[in-house]
């Protein structure tokens, strides 16, 4: 893995349990890893995409061809986070989900980054 790959993996297992990724899921995590970064310079290249170009000849079908990659990496990304069961979803108990939500008893985004602080990170 490269070094933009390798800092992804890194901040993910620093989030997580040491067990949580086992051995032989090692490979979808790295894979998990790529994905991410594809999907990161995908995204800058769109962003660095001048709208003037999109008037030249082969200028929108660039602009679509990145729009596709891009959505490419991003649903094999999600298909390996979910397969690590890295989702929020995946860590909430769907029998306890809409009451607990309900109840106001599932932490927010901030709460989450405010215990990464306290633990893993």
């Amino acid at each position: 893995m490269n070094q933009a790959e390798t800092d992804v993996w890194l901040d993910v297992v620093r989030c997580l349990p040491p067990e949580f990724i086992a051995k032989e899921s090692s490979e979808m995590l790295a894979n998990y890893c790529r994905h991410a970064v594809s999907a990161r310079d995908l995204s800058t290249m769109i962003d660095r995409f001048n709208p003037k170009w999109l008037r030249v000849d082969g200028g929108l079908a660039r602009y679509e061809k990145l729009m596709r990659m891009r959505a490419v990496e991003s649903r094999a990304m999600l298909a390996c986070a979910r397969s690590l069961r890295l989702t929020s979803q995946s860590r909430v108990d769907p029998k306890t989900a809409g009451r607990a939500r309900r109840n106001g008893l599932l932490p927010s985004f901030y709460d989450l980054e405010a215990d990464k602080d306290d633990g893993w990170a």
